[in-house]
């Protein structure tokens, strides 16, 4: 997580700064400013949950105790549409030496399911927004950046109500 605010601090402090400035000298509407805002505090929230899963990964690839119960498999690149946006992150498939069930120990860890595509945020917000209105709205709604289909929210809603 380190890096990522450092390179914010870096980088995104900068982008951030241009955007005051464009609102206050082309006297633009404050939703101009909120937009402009949202999608650099975004980029910082993606490049947190990417490090912090990939930092996490390390972490269990150098234990003395995984070593003891899981071998390397694979290393692997992975995608999960989150609230902030596509992330895309690096992680570890792991066998046990037990029984040869096959794992991703960090998606196991932060409750990501084999396959998942989208983050139980997202799941929430497209179910919240379905609640009130229609599955297409609640699509467009549950994340800020990238668009899910109806369908999508449709399937979830269901699977929410089987379990």
């Amino acid at each position: 997580m380190y890096n990522s605010i450092q390179q914010f601090n870096e980088l995104g402090i900068g982008k951030i700064e241009k955007v005051v400035s464009k609102f206050i000298s082309e006297e633009e509407d404050f939703a101009d400013l909120v937009f402009g805002l949202k999608e650099n505090l975004f980029e910082l929230g993606r490049n947190i949950l990417t490090e912090v899963l990939e930092d996490m990964d390390k972490y269990i690839k150098n234990s003395e105790l995984r070593k003891l119960i899981w071998e390397i498999v694979r290393n692997d690149s992975s995608s999960l549409l989150t609230s902030f946006g596509y992330i895309n992150y690096k992680s570890t498939y792991y066998k046990s030496k037990e029984n040869g069930k096959h794992l991703c120990l960090v998606d196991n860890i932060v409750g990501i399911e084999p396959h998942d595509k989208i983050s139980a945020d997202v799941s929430i917000n497209a179910i919240d927004e379905a609640i009130d209105s229609t599955y297409r709205k609640g699509a467009e709604k549950a994340t800020y950046l990238d668009d899910i289909s109806k369908q999508a929210v449709i399937k979830t809603k269901i699977e929410d109500i089987i379990h």
